[in-house]
């Protein structure tokens, strides 16, 4: 069963990655923006720093896998702070920061010339959808278009949360989880997988003008995050030594105090 679950994810949802499209105008209020990417893994932030840009990577097939060939950034300094630490900065301890990928993270700051193709990540998508945000309607008006993938993507969720049921419960019954099983439901009380399920089978539908509507829409929520198509030429590089992480403020306004810019 596991087996079939990721072959059909695979087909359905590196598509949304793969569909034969122009690119996504990046709209023109992301112009006066500043873009950050951080990793937590000393040996990938040099990897980069050596590369002079972040480039796409691959992805495994579960739901919860970022969309391949795709690199993730943000406008928020406070949103990408826990991805330069391997955590929650201020709740985790020194010590387990630096188990994940060494005493040192890194930070890349790109500047929005840089960009030509923007999409909202996809579970900021899913997490709009459960909010009751227009995209709800969007997302209901795509299902009667695209019912069969809308199955698909449904009995993907369903399968794995089935798989996860089986593994902490031996006598569980499929039988009836399968005819109580509701994925909209689960969607609307915005549980996972169902946000990134949901927010994946929306970039693989949606058209060019609804996703630079959505941009525009997020331009005013700076925490957003969004992935770019193609290599992305990085302008500054920060390192980040761990046993700082404690001082970091929450919002990381102190965080270019603390780091030491390496180019």
């Amino acid at each position: 069963m596991t087996m079939k679950l990721y072959r059909h994810r695979g087909a359905v949802y590196r598509e949304a990655a793969d569909r034969d499209r122009d690119a996504v105008p990046v709209p023109e209020s992301y112009q006066d923006l500043r873009f950050y990417h951080g990793t937590p893994n000393s040996e990938a932030g040099e990897k980069i720093l050596q590369d002079g840009e972040l480039r796409p990577g691959t992805s495994d097939l579960s739901s919860m896998a970022p969309v391949s060939g795709r690199v993730y950034l943000t406008p928020s300094l406070a949103y990408v702070i826990p991805y330069v630490c391997g955590g929650v900065c201020d709740s985790n301890t020194v010590k387990s920061l630096v188990e994940r990928g060494g005493q040192r993270g890194y930070l890349f700051v790109i500047q929005s010339d840089a960009l030509h193709d923007l999409l909202p990540d996809e579970d900021v998508l899913g997490q709009l959808i459960c909010a009751d945000h227009w995209l709800r309607e969007t997302f209901e008006r795509q299902i009667r278009d695209h019912y069969p993938d809308y199955e698909q993507m449904a009995d993907d969720a369903r399968y794995e949360a089935m798989v996860g049921y089986e593994e902490d419960d031996p006598d569980f019954n499929y039988e009836e989880f399968a005819l109580e099983y509701n994925f909209q439901e689960n969607l609307y009380d915005c549980k996972f997988p169902e946000v990134a399920l949901a927010g994946k089978f929306l970039l693989k539908h949606m058209d060019d003008e609804e996703l630079v509507e959505l941009l525009e829409d997020l331009e005013g929520d700076r925490s957003s995050a969004l992935s770019h198509d193609e290599p992305v030429r990085w302008s500054e590089a920060w390192r980040f030594d761990k046993r700082l992480a404690p001082k970091l403020k929450s919002d990381g306004s102190n965080f270019f105090q603390l780091a030491e810019r390496v180019a």
